[in-house]
Parts: C-alpha cells; sequence; structure tokens
C-alpha cells in the first residue's frame, strides 16, 4: 500500500501503488504525491539510501521478522 495526497482533488489516502500510472486514484489528476512505505521498498534500495544518509548502517532486516 502506497498513500496519495492530490493536489487537484485535496483527497489523500491509501491505494496499491501502480508503478506504470502515476495519477491520482480518485479523480486521476497527474498532480498527485505518493508515498511508498520503507517495508515495500526493495532491500538493496533501502540499503542504498541509508549509506548515503550520513553515519548510517545498512538495515539489519532480520531482527524486523515475526
Amino acid at each position: 500500500m502506497a498513500t496519495f495526497r492530490c493536489r487537484t482533488c485535496h483527497q489523500e489516502g491509501e491505494f496499491v501503488y501502480d508503478a506504470a500510472r502515476h495519477a491520482c486514484p480518485r479523480c486521476g489528476s497527474r498532480e498527485v504525491q505518493v508515498a511508498i512505505g520503507v517495508d515495500e521498498m526493495p532491500d538493496p534500495l533501502v540499503d542504498a539510501l541509508l549509506e548515503l544518509a550520513d553515519g548510517a548502517e545498512p538495515l539489519d532486516r532480520e531482527h524486523w521478522e515475526d
């Protein structure tokens, strides 16, 4: 799931993210901001982002398993 905020219809909420379609799920406007949770990003991308951060260590996801 991803969250969105539309600048055209002023709606916000959650929806299933589709990388091929960047539009508001309610009104279809392209003036939309989308946020994807870190738990849905591929591990290599998360690790690369953390390595770019000043003083960050690679993410140890083994401790997140339930």
